[in-house]
């Protein structure tokens, strides 16, 4: 449910739809429990730029909210939660997304929670 690129991540909803996101910047790695979400996963983020643009699929790029932080290798955490809330035809749900970011080198992606219908 990542897709992941130098210099890109791409997360992936269960509703091709706007869907709730939430992104946070915590100086260090989050020591959490993963009990109310269905599926968490890591990836590793080079930001070069000192900026790391958050844009939907559809999203006008240029326009996109961007997110500065200090140039160098980042950690991304995805949380999917509510992903066995959704219509029959995936147009209506309660799925939604956290996504952390922290300073951290490179490593290679990770599952830390694997959602079972995957």
């Amino acid at each position: 449910m990542i897709a992941v690129d130098p210099g890109i991540v791409g997360i992936c909803t269960a509703r091709n739809m706007e869907v709730p996101v939430r992104v946070d910047l915590l100086d260090t790695r989050p020591d959490d429990d993963f009990d109310r979400w269905d599926h968490v996963a890591e990836v590793s983020l080079d930001a070069s730029s000192g900026q790391i643009v958050i844009a939907g699929c559809v999203d006008y790029f240029p326009e996109a909210k961007r997110l500065p932080v200090s140039p160098g290798s980042y950690r991304v955490r995805v949380y999917y939660g509510g992903l066995n809330i959704l219509s029959e035809d995936d147009l209506d749900g309660e799925d939604h997304y956290h996504v952390v970011l922290w300073p951290e080198k490179h490593r290679s992606p990770e599952v830390l929670k694997k959602w079972p219908s995957l």
